[in-house]
């Protein structure tokens, strides 16, 4: 199978990384009881990791430097935010940072609360077109409003302090990318009316290896996942490329996700083909 196409774009200017937060050893959070239930999760959910261009490293530099990190993440089955977690969690340098993730509403259940709060990740219900779907009318407009107004008053906050925060701008896990929701515009505006710039943006896809696609939506138990690890951007220069590429930043967005997965691959889906490009082309 044709690898992944993660490529080797990055915009990280130091002198520009100043993170609200250079000494964030006072945010170190312990998760004694992690490597245990880690090696349950790798039994089930196995993945590896695909980083040809070393860009987690680049990520876990700007981590110790005091900078914050925005995951963008792909999100074609349900699997996906297990994996990238425990990736996270696994990690020296990731894993001991304050980590903040959402989650659709109909899926923040005790077991969700128990485990977010066991391991110290911070989880924020959001209302996803799914749960419209699933529950017609449950949640108000003001309800959902609200809902996304603390889920990106905490990015902003765990952001400005050096800690992780991840974003599926897909919102709900489906097999094809499709278009873009106005997600990342959403976070962008708040996190500049917030102030804060010093922080990493990461892109991340997901794949099966040796399977042309995902046999499902679902968590594919048994199934070895790969973690394509794509571009990563300081944030004042991300915006400076999507602006500079006459891309809105959504648009941009998805360029970007777009470019963690070989041409054709089915998770591109109804992507015109001119969109799913890898940014070398810049």
């Amino acid at each position: 199978m044709q690898p992944v196409r993660c490529i080797n774009h990055v915009v990280i200017n130091s002198e520009r990384n100043t993170g609200q937060n250079p000494d964030n050893s006072q945010n170190s959070v312990s998760r004694p009881g992690w490597p245990r239930v880690s090696e349950f999760f790798a039994k089930l959910s196995p993945h590896e990791v695909y980083d040809p261009h070393g860009n987690l490293e680049k990520a876990r530099q700007m981590l110790l430097g005091g900078n914050g990190l925005l995951i963008v993440m792909a999100h074609p089955t349900k699997r996906d935010p297990v994996d990238i977690t425990r990736e996270m969690l696994d990690d020296p340098v990731m894993g001991s940072r304050r980590i903040s993730a959402p989650i659709a509403v109909h899926q923040y259940r005790w077991y969700a609360r128990m485990l977010g709060k066991l391991f110290s990740v911070e989880m924020n219900p959001i209302v996803t077109a799914n749960n419209k779907l699933m529950y017609p009318g449950r949640y108000s407009r003001k309800e959902e409003r609200d809902m996304l107004k603390e889920y990106a008053r905490e990015v902003v906050e765990v952001l400005g302090s050096g800690g992780i925060a991840l974003v599926a701008p897909q919102a709900d896990h489906a097999t094809q990318l499709g278009s873009p929701k106005g997600t990342m515009e959403l976070l962008f505006n708040r996190i500049r009316r917030a102030g804060v710039t010093g922080f990493g943006i990461l892109f991340v896809g997901f794949d099966i290896p040796g399977e042309n696609g995902f046999p499902d939506d679902g968590f594919n138990v048994g199934k070895k996942y790969r973690i394509n690890i794509g571009n990563i951007f300081d944030f004042r220069d991300a915006v400076d490329v999507s602006t500079a590429l006459g891309l809105s930043e959504d648009d941009w967005a998805y360029m970007e996700l777009a470019a963690c997965y070989y041409p054709g691959h089915p998770f591109l889906g109804i992507l015109p083909e001119k969109e799913a490009v890898s940014s070398d082309r810049r």
